[in-house]
């Protein structure tokens, strides 16, 4: 037996005893400090005893039987020579008694037989404990809270239970529930899922203190509702005492959560839940998962570092982990912009805003958040950027370059006013050609933002020849080495041409030799100049780049700006002349 159990045995047997009980009555009820006299108990034992006895009798019994007793259970000191008696509670034995109480006539009178059926007596007594200690406590749960018998009956059910049912704890106290089943309150399957339930947790070979449940009831005179249930076993040493179950109506929160995942399925982006380590391992993941990361959700709660060794951009990863942990020692949200790599090996930009999950203390439990793809948007802030430094660099060229001849031309033609001497205008009118180049050139490169978007094939040698003729060349001399036709913009190719030479003739000479030839895969243009430095090489391609400290040029910002448009490259290296040479090649897309 266990301690328990010898606990209980040792108080029925004295309990078992009619004037053991009345005299822990008496001392219980009839005392103020827990001190009576024997004259004290005499008289209440007296007055509650049906046997007709002799006060004197009594006297003895309680001297030389009652008393021994209850003090060698610990339960009272007596003084003999002063006839006193001191109590000392017992929970246990006060207990018992109270619950008398509530037993009906069968259970008290377990009390007064000899105590042969041990086991029976004890199981009475925590029946009764056990229901006591209950009804208070579950009439305060919001809960159903439910206890049934080992043959299903309802031994005990608080007010939620009968409000879910549609009834009075009256109607349901004492009846099975399987009669709850024959009103259509329940549909039959519950009974499978209990008996099954039960024999699961008795099975030795299965660890399952509890057992869920979630179904649809009808109560009476009521729309139908879908709770949950939860059922565990009384606990008992003894084999199977029953169930005890707790009961909820869960109609509203599946509403919510049905809602809540249309509302999340439609979201533009990710919800997560994940735990704070450097994969972020994923608790709950859901929305647009395979579509912005072309992974499903499944790899993401499976694999927990995926997310963090795979997701998020290797050059990214160090700055996402150090902007959510300083977030993190502060208990504020973060929000973060960083890469990450699809399973496509896509390069994507992401948004993305979360907070920590406290419990009772500061320690950090998970991470919740959304994500989002802002992509399109980056792309258009680094456009943005790239304008306004253009444009930065323009408002310099306006403000420095293009005012120097500007002022020449002005200077020149006052000198000619006051002078009256022509020879000055055409300085003047040098400064203004100069200023109408750079303004061409500044419109030139504004409009290589467009796109190119309709090309022609391209005879070159035809289209170097006409572009020869456009631009000055007194002492220069062309050469063509080429018989190939070229898929490009008219306008634009004929543009880059023309730069390209008037930059040959301007560097190298008014006497230079120009050369266009065929490469394998492009073109060249040569001159046999004074060539470009190895140092400088890198550089001249950047806008306004120029070897006259002077002087802003454009001509080889606007020829990188074209090629760039049809998806070819541009180098540039020495000729075998020893001057310039620049060489195009084109891209995969080209056509010849």
């Amino acid at each position: 037996m266990t301690s328990q159990e010898v606990a209980l045995e040792t108080a029925l047997r004295i309990l078992a005893d009619q004037q053991n009980r009345e005299t822990i009555w008496c001392l219980e009820e009839e005392t103020t400090d827990g001190v009576a006299s024997y004259d004290e108990l005499i008289k209440y034992i007296d007055s509650h005893y049906s046997e007709d006895q002799d006060q004197e009798e009594v006297r003895v019994q309680l001297h030389h039987v009652i008393l021994p007793t209850l003090e060698d259970a610990n339960l009272v000191e007596f003084d003999p020579r002063a006839e006193t008696v001191r109590y000392r509670p017992d929970p246990l034995v006060t207990d018992i008694l109270e619950s008398t109480e509530q037993w009906d006539d069968n259970e008290r009178e377990m009390l007064d037989k000899p105590v042969d059926d041990t086991a029976q007596a004890i199981h009475t007594v925590e029946t009764q404990q056990t229901l006591r200690r209950y009804r208070t406590a579950v009439e305060a749960v919001p809960d159903g809270v439910f206890i049934l018998d080992e043959d299903g009956t309802i031994e005990l059910a608080n007010q939620s239970v009968a409000s879910l049912l549609g009834m009075t704890i009256d109607e349901i106290h004492g009846q099975p529930f399987t009669t709850f089943v024959e009103a259509g309150v329940f549909d039959e399957t519950i009974i499978e899922w209990y008996l099954e339930s039960v024999r699961t947790m008795l099975s030795s070979e299965n660890d399952c203190e509890e057992v869920r449940y979630e179904t649809e009831i009808r109560p009476t005179n009521a729309p139908p509702r879908l709770v949950e249930a939860h059922l565990a076993l009384r606990s008992s040493d003894d084999g199977f005492r029953g169930t005890v179950g707790v009961v909820r109506d869960v109609t509203e929160q599946r509403t919510r959560e049905r809602r809540l995942a249309t509302l999340v399925d439609n979201l533009p982006g990710i919800v997560y839940r994940c735990k704070n380590d450097q994969g972020w391992p994923m608790e709950y993941v859901k929305g647009e998962v395979e579509e912005l990361t072309g992974y499903s959700p499944d790899t993401f709660s499976q694999d927990e570092g995926h997310f963090g060794t795979h997701l998020i951009h290797p050059d990214d990863r160090g700055e996402v982990w150090t902007a959510v942990q300083t977030a993190l020692d502060e208990q504020e949200s973060y929000e973060i912009e960083y890469r990450i790599l699809t399973k496509a090996g896509e390069t994507k930009w992401v948004w993305e805003r979360g907070q920590g999950v406290y419990p009772d203390d500061d320690r950090v439990e998970a991470l919740e958040g959304f994500i989002t793809e802002i992509t399109d948007r980056k792309r258009r802030q680094q456009e943005l950027q790239r304008q306004n430094e253009r444009l930065r660099k323009f408002a310099n060229i306006l403000s420095h370059d293009l005012r120097n001849p500007l002022n020449v031309a002005q200077a020149r033609i006052q000198l000619a006013q006051q002078t009256q001497e022509i020879e000055h205008l055409d300085d003047a009118r040098r400064g203004l050609n100069r200023a109408f180049e750079l303004i061409d050139d500044l419109l030139t490169v504004a409009q290589q933002e467009q796109a190119i978007s309709d090309t022609e094939f391209i005879n070159l040698e035809e289209i170097a020849n006409e572009c020869w003729k456009n631009v000055k060349t007194p002492d220069a001399q062309l050469v063509t080495d080429c018989d190939q036709s070229i898929q490009a913009d008219p306008g634009q190719l004929k543009r880059l041409l023309e730069n390209l030479i008037r930059n040959a003739i301007e560097h190298g000479g008014a006497d230079v030799t120009v050369t266009i030839g065929d490469l394998d895969r492009g073109f060249y243009v040569a001159d046999d100049g004074a060539g470009i430095p190895q140092e400088d090489r890198k550089k001249v391609f950047e806008p306004a780049y120029t070897s006259n400290t002077k002087e802003a040029g454009f001509g080889l910002d606007i020829i990188r700006r074209i090629t760039e448009a049809h998806g070819w490259e541009i180098t540039v290296t020495e000729s075998e002349a020893g001057g310039a040479r620049f060489e195009i090649t084109f891209g995969s897309r080209q056509n010849q």
